[in-house]
């Protein structure tokens, strides 16, 4: 049985993901001190600043929220059906590690699935807490860190400020002409560095602290029933309350300049709680007015979540890179907002299309079948 806001939730993340995604899929994203470098033009200084606040670090954590309450929804069907969860949840998760070693390494550097599959053999091991425990662990995993190194950094910020901020030309000129004008293997071999550049041992922590709270949260509100009926009409006001705090945070570079403190806190902190109050008026929305002819497209491409989030890398790449068009830095902030955009709608279309004659998109299929030992 599928749960409408859930998918719509779904749906709606593919597009704030791909906004982000494509600052990085079109220039040297990962190299600039601030995305503002890549501007071009007021408009491009305006939607930067839309990204930053509203996009950037709320839609990932929302992702992570949807994962852990689907493997919730996945342990009850297996419950239900007398099959033992977790060899079906290792072989999912497997499955997901091997397609997301596929993209990151031969598609596009900025992979999130790798994560997800590795963080969630963790998450097996607190699956099966009531919901408090659930809900007090994800809390304290997501504040407690993240407080205290907003603060820590804050320190820094005030001993060395100057060595904080940098840009390294030279770096975005060699990723730059890799990308643009490299063979394959050059794309290739600059896309494993630049996944390694987020992804090392030493980044590690940050992920146990931002993806894995919000998946136990995730677990926390299935188990504590948040999206019953019951409690719909809360939703609006709580909503409302995290969207303040978050806004606050996630504009306090833009109200007291740029420090490292504030930049660290408004991933960290503001992007998680805005993304709550995504999840919370969202869902209210979705509930209160769940005859919208919109929410049967969102909630389409959201079914097909996997294959979309693949198709929107391979679609980008191909446009960018130089094995394909070649049109890496290029193109503007704004027309790489545009570009967005046109393929998230494209995709509705699709996948309003597609699942008319199936019940799933072809990777969910796939993802099935092994999950389930179906192509035995």
């Amino acid at each position: 049985n599928r749960v409408l806001s859930i998918d719509v939730l779904r749906g709606i993340s593919l597009f704030g993901i791909l906004v982000v995604n494509m600052l990085s899929f079109h220039s040297p994203y990962l190299y600039v001190n601030t995305p503002f470098e890549l501007s071009k033009s007021s408009m491009d200084d305006g939607i930067i600043a839309i990204i930053d606040i509203f996009f950037q670090a709320s839609f990932y954590p929302l992702f992570s929220f949807l994962f852990g309450y689907s493997l919730l929804l996945l342990k009850n069907s297996c419950d239900k059906k007398g099959i033992s969860f977790v060899p079906v949840a290792l072989r999912r998760l497997t499955f997901l590690l091997m397609i997301g070693i596929i993209h990151a390494f031969f598609i596009w550097h900025g992979d999130i699935l790798i994560n997800y599959a590795v963080l969630a053999f963790l998450f097996l091991l607190f699956i099966s807490l009531d919901g408090r425990k659930l809900f007090y662990i994800g809390t304290s995993l997501l504040l407690v860190p993240n407080i205290l190194l907003t603060l820590l950094f804050s320190v820094m910020n005030e001993t060395a400020p100057e060595t904080i901020f940098q840009t390294d030309d030279l770096k975005i000129e060699e990723v730059t002409n890799n990308y643009k004008s490299g063979s394959f293997i050059d794309v290739t071999t600059q896309r494993f560095e630049d996944w390694y550049y987020v992804n090392n041992v030493g980044n590690s922590i940050f992920f146990l602290i931002s993806i894995f709270p919000m998946f136990l949260l995730g677990a926390a509100f299935y188990k504590l029933q948040f999206f019953q009926k019951s409690f719909i009409s809360k939703l609006k006001g709580w909503g409302i309350f995290f969207g303040m705090i978050g806004l606050l945070i996630k504009c306090g570079p833009f109200m007291f300049g740029q420090r490292l403190d504030l930049e660290f806190a408004q991933d960290s902190l503001g992007g998680p709680i805005l993304s709550l109050s995504y999840i919370f008026l969202i869902t209210y929305f979705c509930e209160k007015f769940n005859d919208n002819k919109i929410w049967r497209y969102l909630q389409q491409i959201g079914k097909m979540s996997i294959s979309n989030y693949l198709l929107q890398s391979v679609v980008a790449t191909f446009i960018f890179y130089g094995y394909g068009l070649g049109f890496y830095g290029e193109i503007t902030v704004t027309q790489g907002t545009m570009l967005a955009i046109f393929i998230y709608s494209i995709q509705m279309i699709v996948s309003n299309h597609w699942l008319k004659k199936h019940t799933y998109g072809p990777v969910e299929k796939l993802w099935r079948d092994i999950t389930y030992k179906k192509f035995l």
